[in-house]
């Protein structure tokens, strides 16, 4: 069993010129050919940053969804809706962002 502790599930990569590694984030770990996803084993590591957060909000979607809106320090702005998760942008920050000009 290879036990793989990182940020990134792990992949195996095979080279045409030979070689065979389990892959994940920066770590690379040769292994044998007979090695399949089912022999590693991998923990998610988690980073423990806390962010400053200039501001955070609940808005109402279109359809009745609640979303959180979040504006982080160094990070930018990040909603929790497809749109923004599709497009990196959407109409609830927009309107966020109009709502603090206006005050």
């Amino acid at each position: 069993m290879i036990e793989i502790k990182s940020l990134y599930p792990p992949t195996i990569v095979n080279f045409p010129t030979g070689g065979r590694y389990v892959v994940s984030g920066s770590n690379w770990i040769s292994v044998n050919d007979d090695v399949t996803m089912d022999d590693v084993k991998w923990t998610p590591k988690y980073r423990n940053k806390k962010f400053n957060v200039y501001g955070e909000w609940r808005v109402n979607g279109s359809n009745g969804n609640v979303y959180t809106i979040k504006h982080k320090k160094g990070f930018g702005w990040w909603c929790g809706c497809k749109g923004f998760y599709y497009r990196k942008q959407c109409r609830h920050i927009t309107d966020i962002k109009e709502l603090k000009k206006r005050k």
